[in-house]
């Protein structure tokens, strides 16, 4: 790894040239590294060489240049970023992996053929010629950039190979980490720039602003400039307007500045009826902000009209305090004006950050990570209320794999203002969280490291998050009838029904404690499905159902779109079959679709495309359903993410495959298709106890016993039973095992004794069957007794029937009848399969 050095402007003249030399003749190294202060000059170096690069690329075509623009890499064009040929930077990473992680670990867990599929996908287009991709700040970007980024580095050599040219990184920060990302490139040039000299700002000033006066006059002055901004030429613009209208004697520290600055924002404020205290409250009180804000925001907070606030903001902006972008959200031009502003309010009003925390209480609530930097802020050390905000922003940050608050959690342990007893809890919690996540946790371990984690000072909405968490492994590793699991429930019954809140401490602004009703939302999308689909309990599930739109209507949750809250309720959306029936679900797995789509969650979007192949084949649209099966493979391998359990996908391809081939052909054809069909299913048994192997299991068994085949049945019959530890999978009166189940063999049963002419047998099964209906189903119930007629009328008549006229032809329907009817009324139901499970 090569360092090479870069003095004043002329330097970076020298390194500018020289970048672009070696790309052009395709010489440079795989990635260069511009590192320097704030203000010295690196992005202007990155896009000077950008800018020489395009004009020579008039003449020669000889590489493209990307840029990052919001979440994806954009080309670069007229020193403008146009969204034209984009790489999609939209990796949305499936949590199936034990959480801790880093960029590189997340990385490594998914396929590495699905990875180069993917980055090769994304490249192809772009790659008739070398590819340059220039990243400033590298370390602040979009978690999104990064990760492609690393996926791109992952696979570099190959894509090289493939393409017959070649990758170059081009990055920059004030800190050498960046450099990790990159660790594993072959070549790395790494080009410091220098400070500057007081002759570079004098030159700088001159070629910017047009100065033409006597150097000697101004070199003390420079000097305090350069005592002041360091290398830092934005602050050189801020200081200029300064610098030409004062004595040449006399020149201010820049807190000074800002606060002249502040003064002749009032005066303009003075001139727009905005009196000076309201100017300097609004601008104070925006110093605050982490991130973007808008005038909304700060009338809010500073309990001003939002049109006093607009008008104040745009001065600012005018006297180069502010700067905008195109949505009219503001930063601060310099991060140390921004702090000089702070630290006067702190002085003048330390309450507001109080007022900030009421904000996002009341208007964004599942902003935990924000509501505990505010309270934070304000105390300046951890209490019990802070901590249970940053771990419920940690599981919130781990759903939605936001790297960056990560991290910016991690620094709050990470300082001697945090006692040890919380930074011990905050490791424990993290483990906790990393074995909850991973499929290979023993529950037994699992279980004793929760046990130790009840602590007493904890606050209740922490306990409830972490109740939550520690019943989502159970839920997807244990027998519904698990002692541990039914209590943990019960418990979670509890924090869904009552309100929950943080016992704040008392604080000189009121706090209103908040029912935190957004992991209450949380706490119900988990444990719902379970309810009805394991439990079969319809009656709670309705119950928690209509507490889902009580909450929903009633708490306001975070503009931004990937916000916990906005998530989950799409997570639901796309489980519309649990609370309305099939020919419903269609506006609700739209919703959900859009939601993924515009957030980049590929996984979620894939997931939905699934569970609507299996809507679809429960209304008779079974090429729609196929469709969907294979947009979601596609989406997957072009994203480069891993579907959970593909199962699901394989059964509901081929089982829309079955049916749409028994709509248009003859008897004998379908019994011989339903045996082929049989061997296509029993390719993705995985021979673990799981929903979806019982699914796919149910629906081999349904397809033996329609062409006839009872021993085949019966072999794959007691496999199921031998998976799930019962005797006889078809006893109604077993309440140990689950009622779809029991409900689908029973109708085997019955066919079964038909093809054996045991005619006493079948119609007692069928008299058990009588008011049986499995909770999924209760929507249908209107078929049931049209069905259980239909079969006591042929078990009167002692009528042999095969098994496509069980299936087709059991109930007359007329050409009128609902398409559910052509599903429900089969003899021997198929069975469409749902993540109905929280993932």
């Amino acid at each position: 790894m090569k360092e090479l050095k870069y003095a004043n402007l002329e330097g970076r003249t020298a390194l500018i040239e020289k970048l672009v030399e070696d790309y052009m003749n395709s010489s440079a190294s795989e990635v260069s590294v511009i590192l320097g202060n704030h203000g010295s000059g690196k992005t202007y170096v990155i896009y000077e060489t950008i800018n020489e690069i395009l004009k020579r690329n008039k003449l020669r075509n000889k590489i493209q240049v990307f840029v990052p623009q919001d979440d994806e890499l954009a080309t670069y064009v007229s020193s403008k970023c146009l969204s034209v040929e984009n790489i999609e930077a939209n990796i949305s990473l499936p949590l199936r992996f034990g959480i801790g992680f880093d960029i590189s670990a997340a990385i490594s867990k998914n396929n590495t053929k699905s990875q180069f599929n993917y980055i090769s996908s994304l490249l192809r287009k772009n790659f008739s010629s070398d590819i340059l991709i220039c990243v400033p700040k590298y370390l602040k970007q979009d978690r999104k950039i990064r990760i492609l980024i690393k996926l791109i580095i992952d696979n570099l050599q190959q894509l090289k190979k493939s393409f017959k040219h070649k990758i170059f990184f081009l990055i920059s920060d004030v800190d050498k980490l960046c450099i990790n990302d990159f660790i594993s490139c072959t070549s790395i040039n790494e080009y410091f720039l220098e400070d500057y000299e007081e002759d570079d700002i004098l030159q700088y000033l001159i070629n910017k602003h047009g100065i033409v006066t006597n150097k000697t006059e101004l070199l003390d002055k420079i000097k305090q400039i350069k005592k002041i901004c360091a290398s830092n030429l934005k602050l050189v613009d801020f200081l200029y307007v300064d610098f030409v209208e004062q004595d040449i004697s006399f020149f201010r520290a820049l807190d000074s500045v800002v606060t002249y600055r502040l003064t002749q924002l009032k005066d303009d404020g003075l001139k727009g009826n905005i009196s000076e205290d309201d100017m300097e409250d609004i601008i104070l009180t925006s110093s605050l902000s982490i991130k973007s804000f808008g005038s909304d925001e700060i009338a809010l907070v500073s309990d001003k009209p939002s049109n006093l606030v607009r008008k104040s903001l745009q001065l600012a902006e005018n006297q180069v305090l502010l700067k905008s972008n195109s949505l009219h959200f503001y930063n601060f031009t310099c991060e140390e004006i921004q702090e000089i502003l702070r630290k006067k309010l702190f002085c003048k009003n330390k309450e507001r950050y109080l007022d900030y925390y009421n904000y996002y209480c009341v208007n964004e609530e599942d902003q935990y990570y924000f509501r505990a930097y505010y309270l934070w802020a304000y105390d300046n050390c951890m209490k019990d209320e802070i901590f249970a905000l940053l771990i419920l922003a940690y599981s919130n940050a781990l759903k939605l794999i936001d790297l960056q608050c990560i991290q910016k959690i991690d620094s709050f342990f990470d300082t001697d203002k945090c006692s040890l007893k919380f930074s011990k809890d905050y490791r424990q919690i993290k483990t906790f969280y990393t074995m909850v996540n991973s499929d290979s946790t023993n529950f037994d371990d699992l279980k004793s490291f929760y046990d130790n984690l009840q602590r007493d000072y904890y606050e209740l909405p922490l306990k409830a998050e972490l109740a939550r968490a520690f019943f989502h492994f159970m839920y997807k590793h244990l027998l519904p009838w698990d002692m541990t699991l039914k209590h943990t429930l019960s418990q979670l019954l509890q924090y869904a029904n009552e309100k929950i809140s943080l016992s704040l401490s008392p604080y000189p602004v009121k706090i209103n404690p908040i029912d935190e009703s957004v992991l209450r939302l949380r706490i119900i999308y988990d444990i719902a499905p379970f309810i009805l689909d394991s439990l079969n309990d319809i009656e709670l599930f309705r119950n928690l159902y209509n507490l889902i739109s009580e909450l929903s209507h009633r708490i306001q949750i975070s503009s931004s779109g990937r916000s916990i809250a906005k998530y989950m309720e799409n997570v639901f959306n796309r489980k519309a079959f649990l609370f309305v029936n099939q020919m419903q679900c269609g506006i609700f797995y739209d919703k959900a679709k859009k939601y993924f789509i515009d957030n980049n969650i590929w996984d979620e979007y894939c997931i939905t495309l699934i569970c609507e192949a299996g809507t679809d084949i429960v209304i008779q649209k079974y090429e729609e359903a196929m469709k969907c099966c294979y947009k979601a493979k596609r989406i997957a391998l072009e994203k480069g993410i891993v579907i959970p359990l593909p199962q699901k996908l394989a059964n509901n391809a081929i089982i829309s495959n079955f049916l749409l081939y028994e709509s248009k052909h003859s008897e004998k054809e379908c019994l011989k298709y339903a045996q082929k069909t049989c061997k296509k299913l029993r390719k993705f048994l995985c021979r673990v106890p799981c929903a979806t192997e019982f699914v796919i299991v149910t629906n081999i068994c349904s397809l033996y016993i329609y062409s006839g085949d009872i021993a085949e049945y019966s072999e794959y019959k007691k496999y199921l039973e031998h998976l799930m530890e019962c005797e006889n999978v078809a006893n109604l009166k077993d309440d140990d095992i689950d009622d779809f189940y029991r409900y689908y063999f029973a109708w085997f049963e019955i066919y079964k004794c038909i093809l054996e002419s045991k005619w006493n047998e079948a119609n007692a099964i069928a008299d058990n069957l009588q008011g049986f209906v499995p909770s999924l189903f209760k929507k249908q119930e209107v078929f049931w007794d049209k069905k259980l007629l239909a079969l006591n009328k042929l078990l009167e008549n002692k009528s042999f029937v095969n098994g496509y006229n069980f299936c087709k032809n059991l109930v007359p329907l007329n050409r009128r009848a609902s398409e559910l009817a052509v599903f429900f009324c089969r003899g021997l139901m198929l069975s469409d399969l749902q993540y109905t499970s929280y993932d």
